[in-house]
């Protein structure tokens, strides 16, 4: 048997959700600064729900966030609808375009400045990977990747900060933005490294993210086995669609080296099980 397991990155392997939020409270405060009516802790959740629609409507996670901060000013000064924001401030509106562009780039300063800490890694996050990596050998071969759609410098920082890229955890680092071509063509890259064309032998493809829009949805559209973790950042979410369904559901990265030996990854001889209390 052969695999190929594919990780999304930000909230699946390290906690990015408290870096966001960190960086959310920033902009929030520095609008509050420049004088306009918001309350940074009340409506937190008012920028983060208008954050997830500017990010679907231009289907990236990440985006200009400069689109964000005239969001909320628009939301703040008018009381339009987030979704009113949104449309002001990806078209030609007038209302947007006259924003005092000082506020613009200095909440924008404050919001990139904090969202570049080092989120910390999930607990057993290395040890889940050294053990899967001790699960690869000549007569069973086992590729590992990560596909992210984040900002290419916030994760390159993250990486070499975390030594991912120096520990060789992973055979291939993509960066670019989801869809079910990129997950088609990660597939076929990491089958490149596999010995066996996948109609020869068995093969497992499997993807472990934690959206079920933008991580299990696509995978499953590019025939991925889907792991779905979810995250303090979405919260445990319920699929809309037939394609949003994974195939299994997990709390911890810890819990997947049981699910890889069920579908028949061989047990490694002489490993560790990873612990829930691994770095």
């Amino acid at each position: 048997m052969q695999s190929l397991i594919v990780f999304d990155a930000d909230n699946t392997l390290w906690d990015a959700n408290k870096v966001f939020t960190d960086a959310q409270l920033a902009l929030l405060t520095s609008l509050q600064d420049a004088g306009l009516k918001i309350d940074p802790a009340e409506d937190l959740a008012t920028l983060r729900s208008t954050d997830m629609l500017l990010g679907s409507i231009l289907e990236r996670a990440e985006y200009d966030f400069r689109l964000l901060v005239m969001a909320m000013m628009l939301i703040a000064s008018t009381g339009v609808s987030k979704e009113e924001a949104a449309s002001q401030v990806l078209s030609d509106d007038p209302s947007a375009a006259d924003l005092p562009p000082e506020v613009i780039d200095s909440s924008f300063a404050s919001y990139s400045e904090a969202l570049m800490q080092i989120p910390p890694l999930f607990p057993g996050t290395k040890d889940v990977l050294a053990y899967i990596g001790t699960c690869s050998s000549k007569r069973d071969p086992l590729v590992t990747a990560v596909l992210s759609e984040g900002n290419e410098e916030r994760l390159e920082m993250i990486l070499q900060a975390h030594r991912i890229r120096d520990e060789r955890y992973f055979d291939e680092i993509v960066i670019a933005r989801k869809s079910k071509q990129a997950f088609e063509e990660i597939k076929a890259v990491g089958i490149k490294l596999l010995p066996e064309p996948p109609d020869q032998v068995r093969t497992l493809v499997m993807m472990v993210g934690d959206s079920l829009h933008r991580d299990i949805k696509l995978a499953n559209q590019a025939d991925f086995m889907t792991v779905y973790k979810p995250s303090r950042f979405k919260g445990h979410e319920t699929p809309q669609e037939e394609d949003e369904k994974p195939d299994y559901t997990i709390s911890a990265l810890t819990e997947l080296p049981p699910i890889l030996h069920e579908l028949g990854v061989p047990v490694p001889q002489m490993a560790k099980v990873p612990s829930a209390h691994g770095a």
